[in-house]
């Protein structure tokens, strides 16, 4: 395992050439699979291995962004995934050093009491926005949540066919229903982007989970288009025919 300190001793070792990027790439595979997110919340494990796998599609450089997996090792970040299964069950996360922290998590309190808790911060830590909303879990069958439903609703709310207000309100009760659990965290960052549509800013780091361990659906696409990215990059004449 790796702790926090050790991966940002690697960072320094490799941007002050005491190191090559092959031993950092080495050193970051034997280690990925066995350190928990808390000491990586910046995956920078992962953006040692995928530094040359996936160069052609990096927009920064390398070592602009370890710079910034350094910041967030250093810094620390909020690591809710300890909670997931406990006291939260979804969360959505997203930070960018020297700007923000936005935490958004649907948490179980005492007597079963489901709240949406939607925090804010600057990177010093001064607390910029935070809101508790009572978002108690309906009984029903009802059908589960597509994320091309999801899509119509945000569409329909850019267009003017419904208020933010309704669209907040959809997304409030969405998070009551059950069988939208693995779609939480997107509408976690939905709510967020509605809620606070004027404090917006470019989202270095975003994570997001639920309990249920079910993708959302966007994730699975996602997924599915790097997969092909691969194979098009292994195969390039497989690809033009």
């Amino acid at each position: 395992m790796a702790t926090r300190q050790e991966i940002i001793d690697t960072i320094d070792a490799f941007l002050e050439d005491r190191i090559t990027l092959k031993e950092a790439i080495e050193w970051a595979q034997k280690e990925s699979t066995r350190t928990p997110h808390r000491e990586d919340p910046s995956s920078t494990l992962l953006t040692f291995i995928g530094s040359a796998l996936f160069e052609d599609a990096i927009e920064r450089s390398l070592k602009e962004q370890l710079l910034l997996d350094r910041e967030v090792l250093v810094h620390g970040v909020p690591c809710p995934e300890e909670e997931l299964g406990k006291t939260v069950e979804a969360f959505w996360l997203a930070y960018t050093p020297w700007e923000k922290i936005v935490l958004c998590q649907v948490k179980t309190m005492e007597g079963e009491k489901r709240i949406l808790e939607v925090t804010e911060e600057g990177w010093d830590g001064t607390l910029l926005f935070h809101e508790d909303t009572s978002i108690p879990l309906r009984n029903g069958n009802s059908q589960d949540l597509m994320w091309e439903e999801i899509e119509r609703k945000r569409d329909a709310c850019c267009s003017g066919k419904i208020t933010e207000e309704e669209f907040l309100c959809w997304i409030l009760d969405q998070l009551q229903r059950e069988n939208a659990l693995h779609e939480y965290e997107s509408l976690l960052f939905e709510y967020w982007r509605a809620r606070r549509k004027d404090y917006l800013f470019t989202l270095e780091y975003v994570e997001g989970k639920n309990k249920s361990g079910k993708a959302p659906e966007a994730l699975l696409k996602l997924v599915k288009s790097i997969k092909k990215k691969e194979e098009e990059r292994s195969h390039p004449a497989d690809a033009e025919t």
